[in-house]
């Protein structure tokens, strides 16, 4: 609930995570059907007021719901979604590593390196990251995230999800909001064409159903093009 105060959606229909509260030692409020409560001591700057509410600050959330989450992938969403609030450049995921110092020990830092070298913050959604993190882990190498594609005259033609700008592939997640401003992807897409870069695009049909098929085209693609045995 405190990374939606942000602005990072992270609730989850499918697995209707619940909420997690923290209050101070020495007060008392009972778990319930949704809600999971932690007490412990918090220092003062990792709490800010946002909303007129008493909330843990991005790098804190990350750190503890991070730490927690037994996927690897979604831990990673997590980060990512985090730390790209940040534009208002809250932290950068290497701060979590600063952070586990301050804290050596508690259940889950071990495994926050891992995290830290796969979260990017320029993901705009957590399909995005799902959708990097399914290439990455398919054995493929890093794409760059949010890449601006530029024609001969140097004029935008285009941003895409992810690239591999050597061999000019664009790789794009199409999630709801795109049918409902078809048009204008229509025209972004013929001007990428057009700047003689390949586009492929995805749904999330194609990231629950057929995730091999994604890793196998683009891989394909990738060792076509020599960028890898």
């Amino acid at each position: 609930m405190a990374a939606w105060l942000y602005g990072a959606n992270l609730l989850s229909k499918e697995r209707n995570d619940p909420v997690d509260v923290v209050i101070p030692p020495g007060t008392y409020m009972r778990s319930r059907p949704g809600i999971v409560v932690h007490s412990y001591r918090l220092a003062d700057d990792e709490i800010r007021m946002v909303r007129r509410l008493p909330t843990l600050r991005p790098l804190r959330i990350a750190f503890d719901l991070a730490r927690s989450e037994p996927d690897l992938c979604e831990a990673v969403v997590i980060v990512d979604a985090l730390a790209r609030i940040a534009a208002h450049r809250h932290f950068a995921p290497s701060a979590l590593l600063d952070y586990a110092a301050r804290h050596p020990g508690v259940r889950g830092v071990g495994r926050l390196p891992e995290i830290v070298r796969l979260s990017d913050p320029l993901a705009e959604s957590p399909m995005e990251t799902r959708l990097r993190l399914l290439l990455v882990r398919g054995g493929l190498p890093p794409p760059v995230s949010q890449y601006e594609i530029y024609n001969e005259d140097f004029l935008l033609m285009g941003r895409v999800d992810l690239a591999y700008p050597k061999i000019k592939l664009g790789i794009e997640y199409d999630g709801e909001n795109h049918e409902r401003r078809w048009l204008d992807d229509v025209d972004r897409q013929n001007r990428i064409f057009n700047a003689g870069w390949a586009l492929r695009r995805y749904t999330k049909a194609h990231m629950h159903h057929t995730p091999d098929l994604i890793v196998r085209e683009i891989g394909g693609l990738l060792r076509r093009a020599g960028v890898m045995p």
